[in-house]
This record gives C-alpha cells, sequence and structure tokens, in this order.
C-alpha cells in the first residue's frame, strides 16, 4: 500500500507517484429525516 502525502500545491491529498487521491465521505441525513418518533 502506498502511503499519502500532501501535493507541491498544499492542496490535495497525492499518493508517493503523485497520482490523487480521491477521498469519499458520506453521511446518512437521510436516515434521520426518516426518523419517527
Amino acid at each position: 500500500m502506498q502511503s499519502l502525502k500532501v501535493s507541491a500545491n498544499n492542496r490535495f491529498l497525492v499518493y508517493e507517484n503523485e497520482k490523487p487521491f480521491f477521498y469519499l465521505g458520506d453521511t446518512a441525513w437521510e436516515l434521520f429525516h426518516r426518523l419517527t418518533l
């Protein structure tokens, strides 16, 4: 597994070989929206 580092312009995360790292995060907001008490 390759390590991550900060890109040369200090704006992105990239792998050691300079390929961009895509981070996808999500939350379950719909779960709370549909919750009934």
